[in-house]
């Protein structure tokens, strides 16, 4: 687990008494500030590459909201009695959605990525799971395991996909070796039948657990995200991979920034309540990560 993450990433989020909790970042720049080229000077297909920038940012905030949503029901639960009888109900159920945001979050990424390429010759629809593989060279468990060495693994294959996609973002593609457990638990409980569980009542914390079809717990961490061993902290858990997330999305930014031939942009300011949520954990975490 790489801590060295957080900091960082907190200090992307910040709070303006007019606008309240805000991400100040790079990626927050390209999504919404997307510039319009001249057609004569058009490389690429910006209007598609702005479409794949709103989606992502849009799934930015569902992910947010997802968070302060949780994060406010564990509060009401304590006190309303019929909340607090379906809290482990409408907490899977967010903590589900949420995974399913943070893959198609990254499915736009890939798409974005697909059209900066170095080369579109060869280069197909990959998912951003495909494309992590074949950076990688792993293939991804769906049971939840650590990822397995490509069978497929032909000289020159490694180079034939750089060649495609540029050192640049292989290179990207290659540090997000947090990926993987991310979308296990998506596959699993989108096409597998595994099951997210809640346990205990609001005023225990958000803990869960995702279980597969092999009763195998897919949501395994390092202890300082663990309520014990069998059973996980949300709000950690997701602090965490939103840690990795943002500071990635960063870097993605940066390689576009670069591919499309402009010079980075200062940090543009996009507000959402979740913010304030995921601040707040992030928070928690490094005191935790310290004390470690």
């Amino acid at each position: 687990m790489d801590t060295t993450v957080l900091v960082p990433a907190r200090s992307l989020l910040s709070f303006d008494c007019g606008l309240g909790w805000s991400l100040v970042s790079k990626f927050a720049n390209l999504c919404t500030q997307f510039p319009t080229f001249p057609v004569e000077a058009r490389r690429f297909d910006e209007d598609f590459i702005r479409r794949q920038l709103l989606c992502a940012m849009h799934d930015l905030w569902m992910i947010s909201t997802a968070q302060a949503r949780l994060a406010w029901m564990k509060e009401q639960a304590v006190n309303d009695a019929p909340l607090r009888m379906r809290w482990s109900s409408y907490a899977a159920l967010d903590i589900e959605s949420w995974h399913g945001q943070f893959r198609s979050l990254l499915d736009y990424a890939a798409k974005v990525l697909r059209e900066l390429a170095q080369s579109r010759r060869g280069f197909k629809d990959w998912s951003f799971t495909e494309l992590w593989q074949k950076a990688s060279g792993k293939t991804i468990d769906r049971e939840g395991g650590e990822p397995k060495d490509t069978l497929d693994r032909r000289e020159g294959s490694s180079q034939e996909f750089e060649e495609i996609v540029g050192t640049d973002w292989l290179e990207l593609l290659k540090s997000a070796t947090w990926y993987p457990q991310i979308v296990s638990i998506r596959d699993q409980t989108v096409h597998f039948g595994a099951q997210t569980l809640v346990f205990g009542e609001g005023s225990d914390g958000i803990l869960f657990q995702v279980m597969g079809k092999r009763a195998n717990r897919l949501a395994q961490q390092e202890p300082i995200l663990m309520f014990n061993e069998n059973v996980v902290y949300f709000d950690r858990y997701a602090a965490y991979f939103m840690a990795c997330l943002l500071s990635w999305l960063e870097k993605f930014a940066s390689v576009a920034y670069s591919r499309l031939g402009m010079m980075e942009m200062p940090g543009s300011l996009v507000a959402h309540f979740g913010f304030e949520v995921l601040a707040t954990w992030l928070d928690d975490l490094i005191g935790r990560a310290k004390q470690a």
